[in-house]
């Protein structure tokens, strides 16, 4: 999941992409097993998951990683 985010970064990825790209899953949206899989990365990238740096939420949609400030 962290090379498929880091290979497309600034890159807004649904839930869907990441389900397809990442395991070759083709679930039903409403599937959590992204959001579980997000949430356990932020826990070991992140300094604060709940206020994250690189893995963003994008509202309605899924997630975006953001390039590390330099």
């Amino acid at each position: 999941l962290l090379v498929y985010f880091a290979q497309r970064v600034g890159k807004t990825l649904s839930r869907d992409a990441l389900l397809n790209g990442v395991w070759g899953f083709d679930y039903p949206a409403e599937t959590r097993m992204v959001d579980i899989q997000v949430s356990h990365l932020r826990d070991k990238i992140e300094t604060d998951p709940k206020h994250p740096d690189y893995l963003k939420t994008v509202r309605g949609f899924g997630y975006q990683m953001e390039a590390p400030h330099e």
